[in-house]
């Protein structure tokens, strides 16, 4: 016979190959997969397993020992004592702990602490632990509180996926392949849960051996320097941040805070009463990091440090440290001139390092990005700081060049995918996590950090991340790290309670969507609707989509029957189904319309046309607004509510614009969008800008001589990413001066600004990932009826330089920074295939 899996985890094969040696698997008989052997589906592997014949039923006769004074181990027999009442119906009792195991008779569960093995790897000194599970009786042994509560997280897996006959009887000697663990959680740009959430992210990653949480804080802690900091944003206070600390040593969970102490702070640096601090002063510019060179901006961020080192047992305090890249632009110029950028940063951490140390006994852990183009500069550094390697690529060069400026402690960071979405990401953040914690292994790092962050607005519900923090768990605990065809099912099976085909695909079906020319879910999602020509690529797309999101759904409504565990989490699942299901169905809706319309206007359809038309945009409208009110209730079942407005306003808006289109159809006045018009361009130092660019901002501007006098002008301009427009020195006004990549183009519609002469027009563009592009498109009306339109040619000049004058735009691009763009293609062009005009 076949089993149900037919790819199976490495651990569910091992577990068979062992049963096979000992004689308990038939070979060419007639016994099913169960029968043979239940998998063992535990997440992370254990290092060693020896399976060993019969099983164990475990109910409410057996007894749980424990060392009477040992508060840890009470606190692990307390879980194990809930986790068999709730999987296995077995109401456990207590006892104090036998000296000699042989004076124990009965059913026991024990817990005992025995002295490390001479020959024991150092983790499991420190971490391990033993687990046996034989007749009448189960040991969990190890040198340290720690190790034994890893073993009753492995027990506690065990029971969730015994059968009827009970949990199957094995030797398992386990420890760490990492020292440390752990999860850092952006809490400052969106989601910031409840007391309670925080209580249940923490039990939860320390199922998986999860040992550090490291919140991520801007301005979201109640500071008493300064009560606006963070204000009516949902911040933390100081008795919930307590409460953090508490649970989080429950679970044998260092809480390490992430403060930013440079940059990353321009909603802090934005306060009146804190802007001096800011190393650019200017009120017309956005402040972004603490000026380095100012010794009053020093001695405040010193202090509030100190308000939540205060309330950090420790040993560690994270500084941040990353992205500060306006040091020496403002208030330290002249430091950094003189030292160089890399250097004064160096010795602005090592000043808050070392008041860590002195003041709070803390040593300091840092990103190390800033300081990576000069490894000299780590020099500067305490010895004993733990350096941040963060990367979320494939290619992790930088933890061997820090390694080269001996830098002796360090960990890597690899982040989830979790950003600038509605749902992770997984392809891409699972191989991020396997490759980058595979680095820091064969390097020698002390451990792996795993990111999520909540760039635009956090809109994916946090609940999600759970599936990559686990799976980063599972990477760094084992030798081998999984892949993730090997971690989901055991995932799934811990997780849910339930070993489930049907979940593993949910699961993975949502993680891993990719839509054509690298377009980005949560931009698709939330770009300006448009009625215009759809690309045939992302339309077949759209189908599979749906297909694939209406099967996702009917295996959530069966999943819904048959977990044990985590069942209010479905609802995030399908709600993020509905998100893609409704996008797909929104764009083919959407494409059908065009079509009707053709080049008419919807006064001049037949009424069964447009009555299909209304039907389309009610249907559409109508699922958008049950969503929104959906994702709001699922928000605040965990979250706190202040900063849910920026997703809303983003919803609502979606809602209005098919509401605007039923009044335009209603009118007679819905009709086809303008396609795009113009010569895409781009810098000519990246050798393929339609799959991958530069990071770096990149310039372009163009003269325009005018030689008669001007009736109206109207400029375009759009980029991948993101680009500002500049007319004449300005902003523009019109529609606006910025475009994203999933909002319309910047417009600039004008008769006075544009005169007989020299005119200036620019954009200064940044691209965060992938493709890369700009586009500009000057249409002319002369007071004589004619009528002219430039857009990307050979006289537009480019640069990255980073000595541009601040006010660049306000002149002709000339001087040797200045060179000619590339020229790309007319629109439309693949991938911009979709852009908003």
């Amino acid at each position: 016979m076949v089993c149900e899996h037919s790819l199976l985890p490495r651990c569910v094969m091992k577990w068979i190959a062992v049963c096979s040696l000992m004689g308990l698997v038939a070979v060419g008989g007639g016994l099913s997969c169960a029968e043979a052997a239940q998998p063992l589906l535990l997440t992370p592997e254990p290092a060693e397993t020896t399976a060993t014949e019969g099983f164990t039923s475990i109910t409410s006769e057996w007894v749980v020992q424990f060392a009477a004074d040992n508060a840890d181990d009470f606190l692990a027999a307390r879980e194990l004592r809930q986790e068999a009442r709730a999987t296995l119906k077995a109401k456990l009792t207590t006892a104090p702990l036998q000296a000699d195991a042989g004076q124990t008779t009965g059913n026991v569960i024990a817990l005992r602490e025995v002295p490390a093995e001479a020959d024991a790897p150092p983790l499991f000194a420190t971490q391990g632990y033993r687990l046996s599970v034989r007749e009448g009786r189960i040991e969990i042994s190890a040198p340290t509180a720690q190790g034994r509560y890893y073993g009753v997280q492995t027990l506690r897996q065990l029971m969730r996926g015994a059968g009827p006959e009970g949990l199957a009887r094995m030797e398992i000697r386990d420890w760490p392949a990492l020292e440390w663990r752990g999860i850092s959680d952006d809490i400052s740009r969106g989601q910031i849960s409840t007391i309670a959430d925080f209580k249940r992210i923490l039990a939860n990653l320390a199922q998986y051996k999860v040992n550090m949480y490291q919140p991520y804080i801007e301005d979201m802690f109640e500071f008493d320097a300064n009560p606006a900091i963070g204000e009516g944003r949902g911040r933390l206070t100081k008795e919930e941040f307590t409460q953090m600390v508490t649970e989080a040593r429950l679970h044998h969970i260092t809480l390490v805070p992430i403060f930013e102490t440079l940059g990353h702070q321009d909603r802090m640096l934005s306060i009146s009463d804190i802007r001096p601090f800011a190393e650019i002063t200017d009120p017309a510019a956005r402040p972004w990091s603490f000026a380095p060179a100012n010794k009053n901006a020093r001695a405040f961020v010193k202090r509030l440090i100190s308000e939540i080192a205060e309330l950090t047992p420790g040993p560690f305090f994270h500084i941040g440290g990353d992205e500060a890249y306006e040091i020496g632009e403002g208030q330290s110029a002249e430091l950094v001139k003189k030292e160089g950028r890399a250097v004064v940063e160096a010795r602005y951490f090592r000043e808050m390092a070392d008041y860590l140390r002195e003041k709070h006994h803390l040593q300091t852990l840092m990103y190390g990005d800033m300081l990576i183009a000069k490894p000299e500069a780590f020099k500067e550094l305490p010895q004993n700081a733990i350096i941040i390697d963060w990367g979320y690529s494939g290619t992790h060069e930088s933890t061997a060049k820090i390694k080269a400026a001996g830098v002796k402690n360090f960990m890597v960071s690899p982040g989830i995918w979790s950003w600038a979405a509605f749902y992770p990401a997984y392809r891409a953040g699972f191989n991020n996590v396997y490759s980058f914690t595979n680095t820091g292994k064969e390097q020698g790092a002390m451990g792996a950090i795993t990111s999520s962050w909540g760039d635009n607005a956090s809109e994916n519900l946090r609940e999600n991340n759970m599936t990559g923090y686990a799976y980063s768990a599972a990477a760094a605990w084992q030798k081998i790290s999984p892949t993730m065809d090997e971690f989901m099912r055991p995932y799934v099976a811990v997780q849910y309670g339930v070993d489930s085909p049907s979940l593993v695909d949910v699961e993975t079906t949502l993680g891993t969507q990719i839509l054509p020319d690298g377009m980005k879910a949560q931009s698709s999602y939330h770009a300006s609707l448009k009625i215009h020509e759809h690309n045939k690529v992302w339309l077949d797309r759209m189908t599979t989509l749906k297909t694939d999101m209406e099967a996702v759904r009917k295996e959530i409504a069966k999943a819904r029957k048959t977990v044990r565990r985590e069942a209010d989490h479905l609802d995030s699942l399908d709600h993020a189904a509905k998100r893609y299901l409704y996008m797909a169905d929104r764009d083919l809706g959407l494409a059908r319309i065009t079509k009707i319309l053709g080049k008419k206007k919807s006064g001049d359809l037949s009424a069964a046309r447009r009555t299909e038309i209304r039907r389309l945009l009610t249907s559409l409208r109508d699922r958008h607004l049950d969503l929104t009110n959906e994702y709001v209730r699922l928000w605040l079942n965990r979250n706190k509510y202040p900063m849910l407005e920026d997703n809303l306003e983003r919803l609502q808006r979606q809602t209005a614009e098919l509401q605007n289109y039923l009044v335009q159809l209603e009118a007679g006045n819905l009709q086809r969008a303008p396609s795009p018009r113009g010569m895409f361009m781009w810098h000519p130092d990246d050798a393929d800008p339609f799959t991958t660019t530069s990071e770096a901002v990149t310039y372009f501007s163009r003269l325009v001589k005018v030689k008669k006098p001007v009736a109206k002008v109207d400029i375009h301009a759009w980029a991948d990413d993101r680009c500002t427009l500049f007319v004449q020195g300005e902003k523009p006004g019109g529609r606006s001066g910025t475009a994203t990549f999933n909002t319309v183009a910047a417009e600039w519609v004008a008769s006075p600004g544009f005169k007989e002469g020299d005119n200036v027009v620019s954009m200064s563009v940044k691209n965060g990932f992938g493709a890369g592009v700009a586009i500009c498109t000057i249409d002319i009306l002369y007071q004589d009826g004619t009528k002219e339109t430039i857009t990307g040619d050979k006289e537009w000049k480019t640069t990255r330089s980073t000595k541009l004058a601040r006010d660049w735009f306000k002149s002709a691009p000339t001087g040797k920074a200045w060179g000619p763009v590339r020229l790309l293609g007319n629109a439309p062009l693949a991938p911009w295939t979709s852009m908003d005009w």
